[in-house]
């Protein structure tokens, strides 16, 4: 009853606000209706009105419409008008008649709630509301906002629900709809078009006034949000049944294909191949002709080192070609081939052929079933004929293509090929085509393929007997094809077909697991894992393979239990190093107790007065009883330990199976050299145990250590603590023993040393001193020449240790001693310093270890962290020290001579890199923290270091004490006496600095001064040195304080032009290698300029495409600059220059550079473009530009023709620009500026004309 009395009321406030023209109260009502929650039902109150009712109401309200109309036009028309005043009248008829745009909202959406209220057959459309709609359908395009919406919503709604009048209220619907979508459209709005598009039956699309609508329909093709979704396919595939938008369409889609992405061009693929099934008649055949054949002929000719619009007509045609099985679609693609494809296979461009081999091979079998049996059959030969000879092309290309398609189609369709065709193409894969010279990617594609074809198992019966012939390939040249050939063998070990070592032989597997790369090395771990690490057999076979691993190859050993340590899960892991640990335990005590039994039996001998054959036989018999005792006592020991292990029950159980930590197990039949059980006389003939090889014994020390190693990271984990113990507890305990074994091993004492530096220092003490002693022995020239690195673990295991002060301490004593000995000034004080008495030191300086040994320390991650947490203090100390570089090199300059033997040129180079390293990993600014805040722990100011003062101190002394100098070098009066190595000594200390500043740009502990005056420093090096030494230092920084200022510099400053910023050094650096390239034609050392340019304007692209602009117009003009001198040089352009290297040094190390770059190539074009068209050029700048543009037509690289075409018409256009004079005096002379200049011009205008008509420029 509530209902129905608010219904009513609603009722009457709806006619009431109707008749009297309310806004407030129709808006009210028709945003209760709106709420969640609806407080008016407007639905059940148009149900209640009565059909005058209804009549009355859109009378009113179509008035009401009227209104707002006409006061939207005249607001709308007064806009565009300049109204010089207006009287109080005006205004007020100006407010009674103002538009409001909620009020033709709300009408328009209560005329969507009154359509939305018929059921089948109860219709009623009165005339005022269908005038209306009419009105406002028609204003559609004029309207904006809400009210439009609203609008497109009324009339989808009046389409869906077929009312009257329907075909003139969804033209501009669908305009609406058709713009939003690709504009920035959602698949939604592609859904409500779809639900609308049998409305473009009622458009005339070939009337000129729905011109625009049919550029609309056109751009839909290449709108992306229609190919992701099924509506969007079937819309798309809809309008291809206009026969009059069929070539539209097909256009916009050949525009579309190289921008697309591969899962695009596959949908485009679906497009055509569904319009194609959809249509009839003359449709059908335009579809088959001028699009898909179209296609097929743009992909058999497109360039494929142009990657992807190749790449993507053959995704499209590769979807059209899954459907071959359906007998209509196999007969047209065989009938569009047929003109075009076979004739592709004997053109001399192998591009073409190299086309053709693809869609052939993706195609097979073309079949036509309109013609006959043996018709059909002639053409299947064909193809058999065909894919043969194309596997001896003579383009690689063409070969590799063919490779891929034939094994592509034996995998596919090996029961349907002849046997005859598989033998030859075997015949021809096997004994050619894998033995390829010519290029490795021929070879590597046989291996894939072979692989591949693994998956058949209709083939792998003839493989069996193939594959073994194939030994000799895993010794190829080229890592990738043995990285494939390894994946073979795994391939061949996963389908249990045939033994991997039938293949290649288990000693040749290790052979090049011991020398290969890591990928090879680690797909060979994992193919002899089971092998030789089996998981499921018991600790004696597992020993006993892993002893018979390091007797036959230790070096792949190592190489295996690297990469198969992540491969086993960590309790297995921890197992095997216990077993392999407690196995060498016990051999060393065994050994140790047959010493001693021997040395007994030697003192019972020398007593004894017998006989010859007496003593021989008694003593035989004794040793077998000592062997025998000694394998009783090793089973004991054995026992006894485990027991041990049991009752300690520290380390936990290791492993899910049975544990080495509580199982008496027995390893005597692998440790002894016989059973004990066997017969005395068969003892004698008993086989040499492995770990009666040393070299065993050092590999199993190996195994443990790069075991451990490996899952170190692993180990450290908390859940993991309980397998660490156990390392820990089982490995300390025998530690003594074993370097007493080991003591004239070096190889194998540096191995244990590396596996107790992963112990705690608690655990062996008496490894502390032993490595200060061995540090302390090192021999320096070993050190520097790097033929010794034994101290590095010396260092790892005193760092682990917690003794880096000690370290650290001894370090910075060896330093001063050099310091010491290069502040020793004229030759009579060091003679008079030898004649005095001096004390026998225990230990010589060695200053240059100490430098290596600090390096290691920085570079190694864990020492690094350690050494920075706890040693601080002391690495200041030592960066206060090492100051003293300074006024030694300075001292340096002004001698003929190094300093002294220990403070020689290369140790202060040295120290001087070390200092600044320091500097900038030692950085370390005061927390910021209110003031009066006191925090826990805070760093006292002795260990606060600002690491950007330290360096501006370091450049002003560069400035004044080494840039000088470098001066001197280029030009003016020499002071230095030995140029060359004084030279190179400041050169390479100042390209240490630079480099150091850079990495305090990148770790972000730098200010914006900091940058601004290291810029500038730089910039004086480029300037000063003409040798070009900084280049790549300054392209390095020109990068980094690019991204330091973008990211840390308010964009809004206004940059004085004096300042040098990252864009303007770049500039700087590309300008004094133009001048360097005048004098020179090499660079003038080994460095990685052309990678460092790439980095530096990628990351200028990604900043700014402005900064980018600008540096690359300074680089493309300093190349026509370059160009300029080449011809003023040559008295004209070289008209033998085919490729870029031919235009010297200069132009192929700038140009080479983004000639290789795809996306560089783009941006660089533009701004040559940029520079052609903005620039003021003189003829012989004009003239270069040509010229260089020619070169680049036939030397494009990665460069498009698109790009090419667009320079091409800027430099075009400049050139119709110049004005010739007419006529020249006769007495001219051939070598005045005027003749240069006709002659020039001359030169230019016939290199634009080729170029416009090798690129097709009308």
């Amino acid at each position: 009853m509530a209902m129905t009395t608010t219904s009513m009321t609603a009722k009457q406030q709806l006619l009431e606000a109707v008749e009297g023209h309310q806004p407030a109260p129709f808006l009210s009502l028709i945003q209760g209706h709106e709420k969640k929650r609806k407080t008016v039902d407007l639905e059940e109150v148009v149900l209640e009105l009565s059909r005058g009712e209804v009549k009355h109401v859109w009378g009113c309200l179509q008035a009401w419409a009227d209104e707002q109309v006409t006061a939207f036009v005249a607001e709308h028309h007064n806009q565009n008008e300049e109204i010089a005043a207006s009287g109080t009248n005006n205004k007020d008829q100006e407010s009674t008649n103002k538009y409001n745009e909620k009020l033709l909202e709300g009408i328009v959406k209560f005329a969507h709630i009154y359509i939305s209220t018929f059921k089948e057959g109860t219709t009623f459309i009165p005339g005022k509301m269908l005038e209306m709609t009419l009105l406002l359908h028609e204003m559609l395009a004029a309207f904006n906002g809400s009210v439009k919406l609203a609008i497109v919503s009324l009339c989808e709604q009046w389409w869906l629900q077929e009312l009257e009048a329907q075909d003139l209220l969804v033209t501009n619907v669908l305009s609406h709809l058709l713009e939003a979508t690709t504009r920035n459209g959602a698949q939604k709005e592609v859904l409500r078009l779809w639900k609308l598009h049998n409305a473009l039956a009622t458009i005339d699309l070939d009337s000129p006034n729905n011109k625009k609508f049919v550029e609309l329909l056109t751009y839909c093709i290449s709108c992306p949000i229609f190919l992701n979704c099924d509506e969007g396919i079937k819309w798309l595939v809809g309008l291809f049944s206009w026969p009059s938008l069929i070539p539209l369409l097909h256009k916009e889609v050949r525009l579309a294909i190289p921008e697309c992405t591969r899962a695009h061009s596959a949908k485009y693929g679906e497009v055509y191949f569904k319009a194609w099934k959809a249509s009839q008649g003359d449709t059908k055949k335009t579809i088959e002709e001028e699009c898909i054949q179209d296609l097929m002929y743009t992909a058999i000719h497109a360039n494929p080192m142009s990657s992807r619009p190749s790449a993507n007509l053959h995704h499209l045609l590769h979807h059209i070609h899954s459907y071959k099985k359906h007998r209509a679609v196999s007969s047209l693609i065989t009938e569009l081939y047929q003109p075009i494809l076979w004739r592709s296979f004997t053109v001399a461009n192998g591009y073409v052929r190299m086309n053709a081999t693809g869609l052939l091979c993706d195609a097979f079998p073309l079949n036509d079933y309109n013609l006959s049996q043996e018709e059909q059959s002639n053409l299947l030969e064909r193809q058999y004929h065909t894919l043969k000879t194309l596997l001896l092309d003579p383009c690689h290309l063409v070969r590799i293509t063919a490779v891929k398609g034939v094994f592509n189609i034996l995998c596919k369709y090996w029961i349907m090929v002849p046997n005859e065709v598989i033998k030859a193409i075997f015949k021809t894969l096997l004994t050619v085509l894998v033995y390829d010279v010519t290029t490795a990617e021929v070879r590597l594609e046989v291996i894939k393929g072979l692989t591949l074809l693994l998956g058949s198992a209709d083939a792998v019966p003839f493989l069996i007997q193939v594959l073994p012939r194939l030994g000799d390939v895993f010794d190829d040249a080229n890592h990738k094809v043995r990285e494939a050939f390894a994946k073979l063998l795994l391939k061949v070990k996963e389908s249990q077909a045939l033994k991997y070592w039938d293949i290649v032989s288990v000693p040749h597997l290790l052979h090049r697991l011991e020398l290969d790369n890591p990928k090879v090395a680690q797909l060979v771990s994992r193919l002899l894992l089971s092998s030789f690490h089996p998981f499921t057999k018991t600790d004696e076979e597992l020993l006993q393979r892993s002893l018979s691993l390091l007797e036959e190859n230790r070096m792949a050993a190592r190489r295996f239990y690297q990469y198969a340590g992540s491969m086993i899960s960590l309790p297995n892991v921890v197992h095997f190093m216990l077993l392999l640990w407690l196995c060498l335990s016990n051999h060393i005590a065994l050994h140790r107790q047959q010493q001693q039994q021997q040395q007994q039996q030697s003192d019972d001998e020398e007593n004894e007065d017998s006989e010859d054959s007496g003593k021989n036989d008694s003593g035989r018999q004794r040793k077998q009883q000592s062997v025998r005792g000694g394998r009783r006592c090793e089973r004991d020991s054995l026992v006894s330990t485990s027991n041990k292990e049991n009752a300690a029950g520290a380390g936990g159980t290791v492993s899910s199976k049975t544990s080495i930590l509580s199982k008496d197990f027995e390893t005597s039949k692998v440790l002894a050299e016989g059973d004990e059980e066997k017969e005395e006389e068969e003892s004698e003939d008993e086989e040499v145990s492995p770990l009666d090889n040393l070299d065993v014994l050092c590999g199993i020390l190996d195994t443990v250590g790069i075991l451990w190693a490996t899952n170190a990271h692993r180990l450290a984990k908390p859940e993991n603590n309980k397998y660490l113990e156990a390392l820990r507890n089982k490995l300390s305990r025998n530690f003594q023993h074993f370097f007493k074994y080991f003591k004239g091993n070096a190889d194998a004492s540096r191995t244990l040393l590396y596996i107790a530096s992963f112990l705690p220092k608690s655990l062996v003490p008496t490894l502390v001193g032993h490595c200060m002693s061995q540090l302390k022995a090192i021999q320096v020239e070993q050190v520097v020449s790097g033929s010794d690195t034994s101290y590095k673990s010396f260092v790892n295991a005193l760092c682990n240790w917690k003794h880096g002060d000690s370290l650290l301490e001894l370090l910075s004593e060896w330093l001063e001693e050099g310091f010491k000995s290069g502040l020793i000034t004229g030759n009579k004080e060091r003679r008079r310093s030898r004649r005095q008495v001096r004390f026998c030191e225990t230990s010589t300086p060695k200053p240059q270890v100490a430098l290596h040994i600090l390096c290691h320390i920085l570079e190694h991650p864990i020492n690094r962290v350690s050494t920075l947490q706890r040693h601080r203090a002391q690495l200041l100390d030592i960066i206060q020290d090492l100051t003293k570089v300074k006024d030694l090199i300075t001292e340096r300059l002004h001698r003929n001579e190094e300093l002294s033997d220990l403070c020689c040129d290369t140790f202060l180079c040295e120290c001087w890199s070390l200092y600044l390293r320091l500097v900038v990993v030692c950085h370390h600014s005061p927390s910021k923290e209110p003031p009066g805040k006191q925090s826990i722990g805070r760093e006292t100011e002795d260990l606060i270091f600002h690491s950007p003062a330290c360096v501006l101190e370091c450049l002003e002394w560069a400035s004044s004490t080494l840039v000088p100098y470098l001066g001197e070098k280029n030009g003016g009066k020499r002071k230095l006496q030995d140029t060359e190595e004084a030279f190179t000594l400041i050169t390479t200390l100042l390209r240490s600095l630079v480099t150091s500043s850079t990495h305090l740009l990148i770790i972000g502990a730098a200010n914006i001064p900091f940058v601004y005056m290291l810029n500038d420093f730089v910039k004086i090096l480029i300037e000063t040195d003409s040798n070009g030494m900084f280049w790549e230092e300054g392209l390095c920084l020109a990068q980094e304080s690019y991204e330091f200022l973008w990211v840390y510099e308010s964009s809004e400053e206004e940059k004085d032009e004096t300042i040098i910023t990252g864009s303007r050094l770049a500039n700087i650096c590309i300008s004094s290698m133009a001048d360097y390239f005048k004098h020179h034609d090499q660079l003038p050392q080994e460095c990685e300029l052309s990678n460092t340019l790439v980095h530096l304007l990628m990351s200028l692209g990604q900043r700014s495409r402005q900064d980018q602009s600008y540096v690359l117009e300074h680089l493309m003009s300093c190349v026509v600059e370059h160009l300029c001198w080449r011809i003023e040089k040559n008295n004209g352009v070289d008209k033998e220059a085919k490729c870029i290297q031919h235009l010297g040094g200069f132009v192929a190390l700038l140009v080479g550079t983004f000639q290789k770059q795809t996306k560089l190539s783009i941006v660089v074009m533009d701004a040559f473009s940029h520079f052609l068209s903005t620039a003021n050029h003189d003829m012989t700048s004009l003239l270069a530009a040509c010229h260089l543009l020619e070169v680049l037509l036939q030397d494009s690289g990665k460069i498009s023709r698109y790009s090419l075409k667009q320079t091409v018409v800027a430099a075009n256009s400049v050139m119709s620009a110049v004005a010739l004079p007419e006529k020249e005096s006769e007495e001219a002379d051939q070598e005045s500026p005027l003749s240069i200049y006709k002659d020039s011009a001359k030169t230019a205008n016939k290199i634009l004309d080729n170029l416009k008509e090798s690129l097709s420029i009308v």
